[in-house]
């Protein structure tokens, strides 16, 4: 009985070190399955998402009746987008050899083009944000000039 007890302390002990040095990789090799990993967003949908949200917020900008430092901050959150929205669209074309489909280029740029009129159209007093909002804008618009298949791409807003 203390052979049988002994192999099965053993067998029980080896089981127990095997577990325990391969639970890590085990949890390791799993993937976990969403869309997101089937189907990862590209820069440019990032780009296009960033581009509705700031034409989202230019609009609620113009309707709110916020005090002063909080229509600065409003403004600053409007700057980090359309920075964010400046990187994907570098990180695109960077990655992207074959370049964009020309209607993506153009839809994005009539967004911007959008949002460039309405936030002209308020009357915001922030000239050094202001200011920074509009190089911000001219920077991405330049960054889809480049990358744009014909020079219509970059047109007034329609």
């Amino acid at each position: 009985m203390k052979v049988v007890a002994r192999v099965s302390l053993v067998k029980l002990a080896a089981a127990g070190v095997f577990i325990f040095f391969s639970s890590p990789i085990i949890a390791q090799s799993r993937k976990s399955i969403s869309f997101d990993v089937l189907y990862p967003e590209s820069w440019l949908k990032k780009a296009i998402d960033a581009s509705m949200l700031i034409w989202a917020d230019v609009r609620a900008f113009g309707g709110a009746d916020l005090l002063p430092h909080e229509r600065e901050l409003f403004v600053d959150a409007i700057i980090g987008r359309i920075t964010y929205a400046y990187y994907c669209i570098s990180k695109e074309f960077g990655d992207n050899t074959a370049g964009p489909n020309h209607d993506d280029v153009e839809y994005i740029d009539r967004i911007v083009n959008k949002i460039m009129h309405e936030y002209k159209q308020l009357s915001h007093g922030h000239t050094d944000r202001g200011a920074c909002f509009e190089h911000q804008v001219e920077l991405f618009k330049r960054a889809l000039a480049n990358y744009s298949y014909t020079s219509t791409a970059i047109s007034s807003p329609k």
